[in-house]
């Protein structure tokens, strides 16, 4: 068992240890997090990052708050199941995790956030817990992942290959492509290939989130930036959409702020559509409807938007 496993443990143990310690001494536990949902929280340099402990404001947890004690004895049933899989060295996927104890856990969003707040609490990314995403996104081009068991996925498959679960145990990669291209729908992914982009701009790498990105997706994008150091392109939607997916390759997301180092690429730069485009190329305009013009608003709010 590597170290960092070890002290993982040792932080969840300690965790238990300060709940039985408040019992023991008649008073009502409460996890204390920093707020995740606040915009306030993050601070922008390149990326989008949670301010530390003491900066940002916190939420509680109260086990003595009717509201908040499902949550409280979520998180303190999968810090039990985190701390069993560190113990024995395996995974479990999300949605593994919500099919042992529906009851309990009612619905995937809420095992997600409380994910989340695990993560915060012992300052760690999920896949260091053993907790992994099922993957959606995918992947195309001349590129081969190099695993750490050994196995090597080769990324030429037509109509691309689906971005392992495993992703962060990727140790290398073996490429000749020069750039990245991100693409934010798979119908727009599978057109490209149809229509030979591999052949006719390669040698390139393809990626599709197939819509908003999940954390596979974004682990590859930056493990594809940092080992090839070549250009990363992000071709979406001329919408508050598509723009919203471009911001998050780049700058990172809100509720995964704490892990922006890991997920965010600043280096992603917007090939298109603009929405300058549309005239230029013919494209018939669409008006947007109140749902993109609330999108619109908000994103105008966010630090990274000037």
């Amino acid at each position: 068992m590597n170290v960092y496993r070890s002290q993982l443990m040792v932080a969840i143990e300690d965790v238990m240890l300060d709940i039985v310690r408040s019992v023991a001494e008649g008073k009502s536990p409460v996890f204390t997090l920093r707020n995740q949902r606040d915009w306030k929280n993050v601070k922008f340099g390149d990326r989008l990052k949670l301010k530390p402990e003491g900066q940002a404001s916190t939420v509680e947890i109260k086990f003595s708050s009717r509201r908040s004690r499902p949550k409280f004895a979520l998180i303190i049933h999968l810090l039990g199941v985190v701390h069993r899989l560190l113990f024995t060295q395996s995974t479990c996927t999300r949605r593994q995790l919500y099919y042992q104890n529906v009851a309990l856990v009612r619905s995937q969003g809420l095992l997600d956030a409380a994910v989340r707040d695990i993560c915060s609490l012992l300052n760690a990314p999920a896949w260091e817990l053993g907790v992994i995403a099922t993957s959606k996104g995918l992947v195309a081009g001349p590129v081969s992942l190099i695993m750490e068991t050994g196995d090597v996925i080769d990324c030429m498959a037509p109509g691309g290959v689906l971005i392992p679960q495993d992703i962060n145990n990727v140790v290398r990669l073996e490429s000749d492509a020069q750039f990245v291209l991100l693409v934010e729908k798979d119908a727009t992914f599978q057109k490209l290939l149809d229509e030979g982009v591999l052949e006719r701009l390669g040698p390139c790498i393809l990626v599709t989130g197939k819509g908003f990105p999940d954390v596979a997706t974004r682990l590859l994008v930056q493990l594809l930036w940092k080992f090839l150091s070549v250009p990363v392109l992000a071709l979406v939607d001329a919408d508050p959409h598509g723009i919203e997916i471009m911001c998050i390759y780049r700058f990172g997301s809100l509720n995964m702020s704490h892990q922006s180092d890991d997920l965010a690429v600043p280096m992603v730069r917007w090939l298109g559509v603009h929405p300058t485009d549309i005239s230029w190329l013919g494209i018939k305009a669409q008006p947007l409807t109140a749902v993109d013009i609330s999108k619109l608003r908000n994103l105008a709010t966010r630090p990274y938007v000037t």
